[in-house]
């Protein structure tokens, strides 16, 4: 696995993130819970990748969770890979792929990046 350049990659605080989808702070922990984000600490806070969020179909000043990163959230943990791995893995170059697992599913290949992140776990 290729080493993942944090400059590429933007944090928001949770708050922040409740704010832009219109819902309680609280909401965030469950949809961590749930698969539909990741949450990690830095610097005592709880934020996210900037990047599992898009624009709402419905109201484009409104955000959801990227709808193709559940799936492989959810896969991931079940391969045991922490929230760290997780985002590491999301945001590096995975060779089978040619791009870094995060593009692919923000252009609708979430199901190429499942069959790569099944093989991960054995």
């Amino acid at each position: 696995m290729s080493n993942m350049n944090d400059t590429e990659l933007v944090f928001i605080s949770a708050q922040v993130a409740a704010e832009r989808m219109g819902v309680p702070r609280t909401r965030i922990k469950q949809l961590d819970k749930e698969g539909a984000i990741v949450t990690l600490r830095r610097g005592g806070q709880l934020v996210i990748p900037e990047q599992l969020l898009e624009p709402s179909q419905e109201d484009a000043d409104v955000y959801e969770p990227l709808l193709t990163a559940k799936g492989t959230i959810i896969l991931l943990r079940d391969c045991g890979f922490e929230s760290e791995e997780i985002v590491q893995w999301l945001f590096s170059l995975e060779p089978e792929l040619g791009v870094k697992p995060i593009d692919a599913l923000r252009s609708g290949q979430h199901r190429h990046v499942n069959r790569i992140a099944q093989t991960l776990g054995y």
